[in-house]
């Protein structure tokens, strides 16, 4: 399904997302993310951004959506800290979505959650999508 085609309210799916060492070493090193301890161990935290941006690449793919796509706005909240070697599940829903001029804004909430399904935390992303580009034609 598009973006074009869906609204608020909508389930965009539910992913599982494994914090690897070696991916989250090399997500710490591309954003120079300087609050990060290297070289990452299982038990060690995650930096709460690296698990955000893996859940919105899941939703990027699912979505179809390519060159233009804009991430907009971010905000996070985590009820615990996230360790690497972790498996978490990330549940997204389409909160919000519009047009104006060309390009689409949609709100997206997604809810992180661990294996036993206690809740871990949650983050509200907006991206901004050309219009033209979020229709099932141009997917």
């Amino acid at each position: 399904m598009s973006l074009a085609e869906m609204e608020a309210g909508d389930r965009l799916g539910r992913f599982a997302l494994d914090m690897l060492p070696e991916f989250i070493g090399r997500y710490a090193s591309a954003t120079a993310d300087a609050t990060a301890s290297r070289p990452f161990t299982e038990g060690d935290p995650v930096p709460g951004m690296a698990v955000v941006a893996t859940g919105l690449g899941k939703l990027i793919d699912v979505l179809g959506l390519t060159g233009g796509t804009i991430h907009a706005a971010q905000e996070v909240e985590f009820q615990r800290p996230v360790l690497v070697g972790e498996r978490i599940y990330a549940e997204a829903e389409l909160t919000g979505t519009s047009v104006r001029r060309d390009s689409r804004f949609a709100t997206i909430l997604t809810r992180f959650s661990d294996s036993s399904g206690k809740a871990v935390g949650n983050s509200l992303s907006t991206i901004v999508v050309p219009a033209d580009t979020d229709t099932e034609e141009n997917a």
